[in-house]
């Protein structure tokens, strides 16, 4: 276990491993995964439903592959035959806000926990709805700012120093208005764990 899974543990065993359960597998078609991390989405993907899984992040490729390698091996030694292997997938170096694919290329488009380190959040939502299909659905787990005044004062005094140690990640992004903002309708959504974290299915309006 790598130390950025290490540390999400209690957070996975809390509600989050659920949520991803719940939201991965309503992925279907041509699909495109941002920030793929560690892998832990892939064991969620039905095989049956997608046609195609580019997986990507902004690191090189080999580090990408190497990076989701331990994750896929546990995934298919212990999985039914549903699951993705890495045969079926195509992973790419990508930057959301400037994505190399022609408009309505993509039925489902994945993000989970890298708008907390998107500079620029509405570019990066721009960028997934115009490569959305019209029918397309985006779907999206994010660390949110909490609604609790207590909670959200101490993450919004926490983010200066936060961001130079986490690569840039803002505790108290708001995601959720941001969304509203860029143009999608969001159809189904869960917040877990204090209402840290937001997820959810959204389509175009």
């Amino acid at each position: 276990m790598n130390k950025y899974d290490f540390f999400m543990a209690p957070f996975e065993n809390n509600g989050l491993k659920d949520l991803r359960s719940t939201l991965i597998s309503k992925s279907s078609g041509k699909c495109l995964e941002l920030g793929i991390g560690s892998g832990a989405n892939l064991k969620f993907y039905d095989s049956a439903r997608i046609t195609h899984l580019t997986v990507s992040d902004i690191d090189e490729v080999v580090k990408i592959e190497s990076k989701i390698a331990e994750n896929l091996k546990s995934f298919i030694q212990s999985s039914q035959d549903k699951t993705i292997e890495l045969a079926q997938l195509e992973v790419m170096q990508l930057d959301v806000e400037n994505l190399p694919f022609d408009n309505n290329t993509f039925d489902t488009v994945v993000s989970t926990l890298i708008f907390c380190s998107v500079p620029d959040v509405m570019k990066g939502l721009s960028e997934i709805k115009r490569i959305l299909k019209p029918t397309g659905q985006f779907i999206f787990i994010e660390h949110v700012l909490s609604k609790s005044p207590v909670a959200s004062s101490i993450m919004n005094m926490l983010t200066p120093a936060w961001k130079k140690v986490a690569h840039g990640c803002h505790l108290n992004r708001d995601f959720e208005s941001a969304l509203n903002e860029s143009g999608f309708k969001v159809q189904k959504h869960q917040f877990v764990i204090r209402d840290i974290f937001y997820g959810g299915i959204a389509i175009q309006v």
